[in-house]
């Protein structure tokens, strides 16, 4: 084998080596979670394209293969598009607000109130709310005549908007 080719076949291998790392580099990066941040007043609803105007009422999921968080003004309306889409796509996180701290909250975690729309008003009138602590989510319940629900358990109540959602 000549001198030519043996640097030829150096130079391809050494392409190739890079192309593989430069890959691993690429799908390590594009791996990583996105920071969520919702900029109240500036972003949209997917659901309904309303601005995002309180944090006590909205909340986020992602899904695989999306570069952001998609981002709902009303947890009634994320939860009507996790129903829809969990069953074709994966969901790497679901994201809530507590309702009095308005930190946020993994979703499968949080304890919901559900109430009457026209007592516990929301965006787009699901008339639901999340807490970190469930002693905090009996006594809005309570306040509001709703009632308490875990995550497993607001997936099976049926939810219709009282606004134009």
């Amino acid at each position: 084998m000549g001198e030519k080719h043996k640097i030829i076949i150096g130079v391809v291998g050494i392409i190739i080596v890079v192309a593989v790392i430069g890959g691993f580099i690429i799908t390590s990066q594009s791996g990583t979670k996105p920071e969520l941040s919702i900029e109240l007043d500036r972003e949209k609803c997917k659901r309904c394209g309303m601005l995002i105007s309180d944090i006590r009422y909205a909340a986020a999921i992602l899904v695989e293969g999306e570069p952001d968080y998609w981002k709902y003004d009303d947890i009634g309306g994320m939860v009507l598009e996790y129903k829809k889409t969990s069953g074709s796509r994966k969901i790497i996180e679901v994201i809530v607000f507590d309702y009095i701290t308005k930190e946020p909250l993994d979703a499968k975690s949080a304890w919901y109130v559900k109430a009457d729309p026209t007592a516990l008003k929301t965006p787009m009138g699901f008339g639901v709310v999340a807490l970190r602590e469930r002693e905090n989510a009996e006594k809005i319940a309570e306040e509001y005549s709703g009632v308490v629900l875990s995550w497993s358990e607001l997936l099976k109540v049926e939810l219709k908007p009282t606004m134009m959602g």
